[in-house]
């Protein structure tokens, strides 16, 4: 920001030199200064139209950074609390938490072992379906020529996390960077080459949802894969996003 700000402070006078050269062709010179450009005037007019941009600018980067040292010392106290915490229970994460109904021990051990097990077998699911996404994406996106393939393949996968709206921001951001870079498939055009790209993906994201996704869960979870479908349906129908998210 500052080197923008400096930069702009010596426009002026860059363009009232510009005005000042004289251009020559062979025996021929052309005065800059014959053209009557008022080039000092055009600088002003830009100085007075980016400076209020820029200092925009510099209050938007002032929260980020703000914000970002919240976010830091949030982290901080979390992690200084769940030390002290477990200093307290002797480093035993199961003691953190007790729950005593008499004539139920039994039975609340063994929900929680259950609990457990879906837990760690959703989790190990999911981590399968991100490896297996980025995977597929990374193969797709150096069919189609897309730059960074891998950066954006690993997005895809972790976006698995996040039903329908990771996948709707990772389409945004392959449409752009299709968009914006040089070369394409077929020699498309940028905006073509774009709508193709998000197509592809389009057509891949339902086949993995539904052909692979619920074998790799069902697996994980030993659960028949229909069971999870139906389980999906039934949340988002009554819940809907977050039905989904609970399903």
């Amino acid at each position: 920001i500052n080197f923008l700000q400096n930069t702009l402070d010596d426009l002026p006078s860059m363009l009232e030199d510009i005005n000042e050269q004289v251009i020559i062709i062979g025996p021929l010179e052309y005065p800059l200064s014959n053209l009557n450009l008022n080039l000092d005037t055009v600088g002003q007019e830009i100085v007075s139209s980016i400076q209020p941009i820029i200092s925009q600018l510099g209050s938007i980067l002032t929260s980020i950074a703000s914000g970002a040292a919240s976010v830091v010392a949030a982290l901080f106290l979390v992690i200084m609390l769940a030390y002290f915490i477990l200093l307290e229970n002797r480093g035993k994460p199961y003691q953190l938490f007790s729950l005593d109904i008499p004539g139920y021990e039994y039975d609340l051990i063994q929900m929680g072992r259950e609990l457990e097990r879906i837990w760690k077998g959703y989790l190990r699911g999911q981590i399968t379906m991100v490896s297996i996404t980025a995977v597929i994406y990374f193969i797709l996106l150096n069919i189609l020529g897309v730059r960074f393939a891998l950066g954006l393949a690993v997005m895809a996968g972790f976006a698995r996390f996040i039903p329908w709206v990771g996948t709707a921001v990772t389409w945004f951001v392959y449409f752009l960077v299709a968009l914006l870079q040089s070369t394409t498939l077929f020699g498309l055009g940028s905006f073509p080459y774009a709508l193709m790209v998000i197509a592809v993906g389009m057509l891949m994201d339902p086949v993995i949802d539904s052909m692979i996704t619920p074998k790799v869960m069902g697996n994980a979870l030993r659960l028949h894969p229909a069971f999870l479908l139906v389980g999906i349906i039934i949340g988002t129908t009554w819940l809907g996003f977050v039905g989904l998210v609970l399903a």
